[in-house]
């Protein structure tokens, strides 16, 4: 079964909490993450203080492996912040 946008964005938030970074609401919000697309399929950028943008988990991924990253990361995460 392909992955969707809407499971790609469900597992993005629970990401983000994990890793207590905030979604950006708006362009250019300093620390803020986004999930965005380029030309290799959807990857998880972050708004710099500075300006410009950093991928802390590299370029972009197709659906499944993505989110596939995004599991393993979110379950590190609460891991190591004593959540499970």
């Amino acid at each position: 079964m392909a992955t969707s946008r809407k499971q790609l964005e469900g597992t993005f938030r629970r990401l983000a909490e994990a890793c207590g970074k905030k979604i950006a609401t708006r362009p250019g919000e300093p620390g803020a993450w986004f999930l965005d697309a380029d030309d290799n399929g959807y990857v998880v950028s972050e708004f710099l203080r500075g300006g410009g943008v950093d991928r802390p988990f590299g370029p972009g991924k197709k659906p499944g492996a993505l989110f596939d990253l995004m599991v393993f990361a979110t379950k590190a995460a609460e891991i190591a912040r004593g959540h499970r």
